[in-house]
């Protein structure tokens, strides 16, 4: 018996990233993804040091780290203060300074902006070294 060509045809199924498995493959990021199927598209403000401290003082902020060929790094809601003083606020770029990595601890730093699509504020951390 002879196939039909569309018996032939490879069939294209369509399936759902397991967010579980995603990495990041650019920056700028254009959207954030989670594991309990949280997602969004809406970067709101790219954010200075001081901004973020703000928004800190403020009330809770969920910070998630993004480096090319990584998964994103969602910190604990209850690690927030210890990443932020330990990490973060040393090396976060301001929003229209040009950078070199030699001014950095480490040499690497973070580039920073408000995400809209959860309870709290979501600060994205794209990280450049």
């Amino acid at each position: 018996m002879s196939k039909t060509p569309r018996e032939t045809q490879p069939q294209k199924v369509a399936q759902q990233m397991n967010p579980q498995l995603r990495v990041v493959t650019r920056q700028p990021m254009t959207e954030l993804w989670r594991d309990d199927g949280l997602r969004t598209t809406q970067r709101e403000a790219a954010l200075s040091t001081e901004e973020v401290a703000s928004l800190m003082r403020a009330g809770p902020v969920q910070f998630v780290v993004s480096t090319i060929g990584g998964l994103l790094q969602w910190v604990p809601l209850e690690d927030r203060f210890e990443f932020w003083k330990g990490d973060a606020k040393a090396h976060i770029a301001e929003p229209s300074q040009r950078v070199r990595l030699e001014d950095f601890p480490g040499e690497y730093f973070y580039r920073a902006s408000r995400w809209s699509g959860d309870s709290w504020t979501i600060i994205l951390l794209e990280i450049h070294h």
